[in-house]
């Protein structure tokens, strides 16, 4: 993975106010075209996302150190809205 790609790509998606932060904000939204989840969130909740995930046909994928990445203390799951910044940040993660 080209990490400082993922990382440009992540801050655009704040700036433009594409992300959706926690498990609950995710599942409610129904914009959401990708998911990422940190592999600090618990295994129950994770299982969650990941059905929630497949029924709503959404991709998802498990990302180390997700809290620093978006520079908070306890960030477990963030939905991305935007279908262009969504793929380009599913290209670098494939």
């Amino acid at each position: 993975m080209n990490e400082s790609k993922f990382i440009s790509y992540i801050n655009l998606a704040r700036k433009a106010g594409c992300v959706v932060y926690g498990l609950d904000n995710i599942t409610q939204n129904k914009k959401i075209c990708l998911i990422l989840c940190s592999l600090e969130m618990s295994k129950g909740n994770r299982e969650k996302l990941k059905s929630i995930a497949n029924m709503k046909n959404i991709p998802i994928y498990e990302v180390e150190n997700l809290s620093i990445i978006f520079g908070s203390g306890k960030t477990y799951a963030v939905g991305i809205k935007e279908p262009n910044l969504a793929h380009s940040i599913e290209n670098i993660l494939k």
